[in-house]
């Protein structure tokens, strides 16, 4: 194969998970780069087999990739394209690493480079996970500015599996920030963007977007609504690697507590500890403390007292860590309720505390009183304030 063919090829076959295929093919690829002197075509196959390595759970040697092609490409002008990639890739193992405020600096630097190359379609991506950042990290307006700023990039390119899963995202960010009936707005129209197109057209980012109305239907107390979808997300998740199917077994353990017609706890602990194990052998640190969060609570309310213990205690211990999670305020209250079935009383004052003192950072960060309100009175965060 030539070096020309091998980015589309192997583009197809990582966006179908077919990822020891796709690694095959880029180690030979590589090989050729680096035997004919093409340092272009080295250091894009160097990103891509770093996005392999990312979805098959590799994160150090995805890691360790993205550090050789930055340090392949240099700043020189011909290869500040392939440096805006390999940015953003790195950003996304550090995030899921529970690195968000990393991943927020290489995410932004991908963007003023291609912001200054002129790339749009380029720069939409970086905005895409700059926007997922600043969420994590709580600043939801500006997730919604930089998310809401690449929307026309991605009309003007036609990436419609892009633009689908970017307003489900904004969809949640809405629905976070009190927005509701925005929120609702963009849910319908991700709906009739992604509906569209075919399935294989639309997968994986088709299942990136079900996460997120997975997670916005769970916000609203609507888990029927959340079961089907899930039910959508699981058809083929192992194919596209350890991450997405950790973050599905998340969401089944938690689809599983909040439906009110029968006990399904005893599933939800198991869909916990498939996802806890699943990020203990990738380093997901950041979804692995949600599921010691599950876990936690989950044998808790069994009265399993030195499992749930050990479970919240390794959780809580990563959140002092610094460790960013997507639903911090979430899991802590998981992990103060926990402490309050376990009658340990001073640490889950502490962690009721912890929980508070975010969200009040939270409200702090958002612009315009009307705004602030609105944020105030959502339930999670209303429930903190009150405390």
């Amino acid at each position: 194969i030539g070096l020309r063919c091998v980015a589309p090829s192997q583009r197809f076959e990582i966006d179908r998970g077919s990822l020891a295929r796709a690694q095959q093919h880029l180690d030979q690829a590589r090989t050729r780069a680096i035997a004919e002197g093409d340092r272009g075509a080295e250091i894009d196959t160097i990103r891509m087999l770093a996005e392999v390595a990312r979805d098959r759970g590799a994160s150090a040697r995805a890691l360790a990739l993205c550090d050789e092609a930055l340090g392949r490409a240099g700043v020189l002008p011909d290869f500040l394209p392939a440096r805006g990639l390999v940015l953003i890739q790195k950003g996304i193992v550090l995030e899921r690493a529970g690195h968000a405020r990393k991943a927020l600096e290489t995410y932004a630097e991908a963007t003023v480079v291609f912001r200054r190359l002129g790339i749009k379609r380029h720069e939409a991506l970086a905005l895409d996970h700059l926007g997922a950042a600043l969420a994590c990290l709580g600043s939801f307006q500006d997730a919604v500015a930089v998310t809401r700023a690449s929307l026309s990039f991605d009309r003007e390119t036609g990436d419609r599996l892009r633009l689908g899963r970017k307003l489900a995202l904004l969809a949640l960010y809405y629905d976070q920030l009190g927005e509701a009936e925005r929120g609702s707005d963009f849910l319908t129209h991700s709906l009739q963007v992604l509906g569209a197109m075919v399935s294989m057209e639309a997968t994986p980012g088709r299942k990136e977007a079900q996460c997120a109305m997975i997670e916005l239907h769970l916000r609203r107390s609507e888990p029927a609504r959340a079961a089907e979808l899930l039910q959508e997300l699981r058809v083929q998740v192992a194919q596209y690697g350890p991450y997405l199917e950790a973050r599905e077994r998340v969401l089944t353990a938690r689809v599983l507590l909040a439906l009110p017609d029968a006990d399904h706890h005893a599933e939800a602990e198991q869909a916990a500890e498939t996802a806890r194990g699943l990020c203990l052998a990738h380093d997901f640190i950041s979804l692995e403390v949600e599921a010691l969060a599950l876990l936690g609570w989950v044998r808790a309310a069994r009265g399993a007292r030195a499992e749930a213990s050990a479970a919240i205690d390794a959780a809580s211990a990563r959140l002092n860590a610094d460790v960013s999670v997507e639903r911090q305020a979430g899991v802590r209250v998981l992990l103060a309720r926990g402490y309050e079935q376990l009658d340990a009383a001073d640490e889950a004052q502490r962690t009721w505390q912890a929980a508070r003192e975010l969200v009040v950072s939270q409200v702090e960060r958002v612009r315009g009183e009307a705004a602030r309100e609105r944020f105030s009175a959502t339930p999670e965060v209303a429930e903190l304030l009150a405390r």
